[in-house]
Formats: C-alpha cells, structure tokens, sequence
C-alpha cells in the first residue's frame, strides 16, 4: 500500500510548524532561525512530503546551550564524583564547591590519580577536541586534559576518562580501542561518560572491548540512554496495523527511503537513516551526529535540497 497523506494532515502539519517557530521564538532552539524552517520546509512539495516534514518535526529533539551545560554540569559534579568513589579510583571526601574549584585549578593535575580526554589524538582543533573545549571553559582546567598518546604517563593515574556529546553507532569509539590499545591498557579504569547514548552502541563498544582482550576495566556511563524508540519509524501500531489510521510503518518507511534517494542525498543512499542506521532525529545546538537522518542535515550537489541544521 502507498503512503499517503491522512485526510487531516494538514491540521497536523500547522500544528507542527507552529509548535517549532514558538521553539524557535523562545529560544529554546537556539541555533535555528525562523527562516531556516521555513526554507526546510519548502523541501516537501506534496501532500505526503508535507506529512513527513511534520512527523520529522513530532519526533525531533533539541538539546539547546542551556540544556547541555546542564547536562555536563550534572556529568562533571555527580556522576564523575560517584564514578570515582564507587570504583575506589579517588577519595571524594570534600565538598562540591571545594570540587569545583580542583576542577579549575592546573595544579590538581599533581594530585589527582585520573585524568580527561577525548576519542581524538591529534592536536586541539579537530572534531573532538573543539567539544571538550567547550567543557574547558567552564568546568575543567585544560591541564587536566590529556591525549591518549602522551609519552609520559603518570604511574599513579589508574582512568582516564573521556567526554563526548554522543555515543551512537559504537564505530568511532570501538575503532580507537583497536588503535589505541597499547596506550589505553596502561590505565586501570577506561571510562566514557558521554552526554547520550544509543544502546547498540553500548553493546558494541563492550563486545570490541571484551574482543580485544582488554586486562583493565571498563565503563561506560551516559547521563541519557537512547534506545531504538528513538528511530524516526518508531510510533505506536494501532490494532488495524497501522499508526496513523492510513499508513503502516512499511509504508511510511518505503516513501521515507525514496524520498532520500530521489532529492539525491547521496552521502547516504547506503544509510538512509543516518550512520549506523540508527534513524535519529536529533540536534545538539553544538552540532549534529552522523547518526541524524540527512533529511534533517544533508544537502545535495546542486544544493536543491535546504537542510535544517547543517553538519559541517
């Protein structure tokens, strides 16, 4: 059966748009301007296109400034603390102003047994890096920061912690445990602690690591898990099998697909839903993961189609 647009998609559609420029106005999506919707939005020609742009609109999540520096505020002051404690990797006994205040200073870095790094090990200024500059500047002393390939490692750090905004498809991390070895085993404790996670990334990365015949000990603790209800086909089937009273999943998928293919989003005619397939409508106003889907991203080679947050 061919996807087609309800009868009332257009109640629909008004009620989305108007949901994301109210988002847009309040700030709440910081890094997208009104114009830029409505450029996006002028991608979807037919009744059925226009349906999709709303569904796209109904799943996607935001997480603006505000929303992440509150993120690594609770990453840096609960969980890395309860991390160290738990895992006897570092005393916590002071209070969380006086841990504030060791964070920001360089001379922690003589007494401290861990230290914090990034999934890169080329100098500052590549994708990763420009990320943890950011945490830099408000929460950690960039002499507490470390590449992985540092010559001199200090005999008392038992983990080295890394920091990223995303975790997804596990292909990044696990390839860095394949190269990194030899660097990482020095450590008692690999901990990533990234804002968000996908769950078959997680699996993943502990099937490579578990492969590779690690010695030491790893831990991966997101503050947010992100699971396969976070797939743009994902919506609730209705008893008569679809999830729209019009549309079933199958169909929504086959005309999803198409469309990509058609609008000629080359980078991923492979992986229509973003890498790894993993079909995620997601947006940090510090970027975008691969792992959105390029309707939301991508453009094409005569720029035709206008994409909502561009990566780039």
């Amino acid at each position: 059966m061919a996807f087609k647009a309800p009868n009332n998609y257009l109640e629909f559609y008004n009620e989305m748009v108007r949901k994301s420029e109210k988002l847009i106005l309040i700030g709440y999506w910081d890094k997208i301007e009104i114009r830029k919707l409505h450029k996006w939005l002028e991608n979807f020609k037919t009744n059925e296109e226009k349906y999709l742009s709303a569904l796209i609109l109904y799943k996607l999540v935001y997480r603006n400034d505000k929303s992440i520096d509150s993120m690594i505020s609770k990453l840096f002051h609960i969980t890395i603390p309860n991390l160290l404690e738990e895992n006897k990797i570092y005393p916590f006994n002071m209070t969380m102003n006086e841990w504030r205040i060791k964070l920001k200073d360089k001379d922690f870095r003589h007494v401290m047994n861990f230290s914090f790094s990034t999934i890169t090990s080329d100098e500052l200024g590549d994708s990763g890096n420009d990320y943890i500059r950011r945490l830099r500047d408000k929460f950690i002393a960039k002499e507490l920061v470390c590449k992985v390939t540092a010559n001199k490692i200090r005999e008392h750090h038992k983990a080295l912690i890394f920091i990223d905004d995303i975790l997804a498809s596990g292909k990044q991390i696990n390839d860095f445990l394949t190269a990194y070895k030899n660097d990482l085993i020095k450590y008692d404790y690999i901990i990533f602690t990234p804002l968000i996670a996908h769950v078959k990334g997680i699996k993943s990365i502990y099937q490579t690591f578990k492969s590779l015949d690690y010695s030491n000990t790893l831990i991966i603790k997101p503050l947010e898990i992100i699971t396969c209800d976070n797939h743009m086909l994902d919506f609730k089937i209705q008893d008569d099998g679809y999830f729209d009273a019009e549309n079933s999943i199958e169909d929504l998928e086959t005309f999803y697909i198409s469309l990509v293919h058609r609008k000629e989003l080359k980078q991923y005619k492979e992986d229509s839903f973003g890498f790894g397939n993993l079909g995620l409508n997601l947006i940090f106003s510090t970027g975008i993961p691969d792992n959105t889907i390029p309707l939301i991203r991508c453009t094409n080679d005569d720029n035709s189609w206008s994409p909502l947050y561009e990566k780039f």
